[in-house]
């Protein structure tokens, strides 16, 4: 009796260490998922900066020639 109690334990034991070996490895994938999404999101906005830094270049020059 006592034995197939340990034994069950040590079944649990390893459903346990499985289901969060997998949550770590998905936790991995997420944070990879939002470094990407990170860097994307970086590179827009300096995209978005730049477009707004040449067309207020551009209003300027129209300004003046005005």
């Amino acid at each position: 009796r006592y034995e197939a109690m340990l034994e069950n334990v040590a079944i649990r034991k390893a459903a346990l260490n499985s289901k969060l070996l997998q949550a770590k490895t998905d936790e991995a994938a997420q944070k990879e998922i939002i470094s990407q999404l990170e860097n994307e999101f970086n590179n827009i906005s300096k995209e978005i900066e730049e477009l707004i830094h040449s067309q207020q270049k551009k209003e300027e020059r129209s300004a003046q020639r005005s």
